[in-house]
């Protein structure tokens, strides 16, 4: 079986040939990015060739959740009131 790259950036994790990410980043996607993924990569599949904008945008959302979950905390932005000189 062939792999390519995760499409999730700076993953260095390999995914199977027609899975868009690898298993761990695919399971933080919401449900209802997944199913749209797979809807429109059907769609797409089966001749539809003006749903490649459809699909792209559907693995955007994907993708987008979950570098967005990744992301670290920002760091606080506060004063400190801890009273030392």
């Amino acid at each position: 079986m062939t792999a390519h790259a995760c499409a999730v950036p700076d993953c260095d994790k390999t995914a199977p040939l027609g899975l868009l990410m690898c298993r761990r980043h695919w399971y933080a996607v919401p449900k209802p990015a997944q199913r749209e993924v797979w809807r429109t990569w059907k769609l797409l599949l089966s001749g539809g060739h003006g749903m490649r904008p459809v699909y792209e945008a559907a693995v955007k959302v994907a993708v987008d959740a979950v570098t967005t979950r990744q992301q670290p905390a920002r760091p606080q932005l506060g004063l400190d009131f801890g009273g030392g000189g």
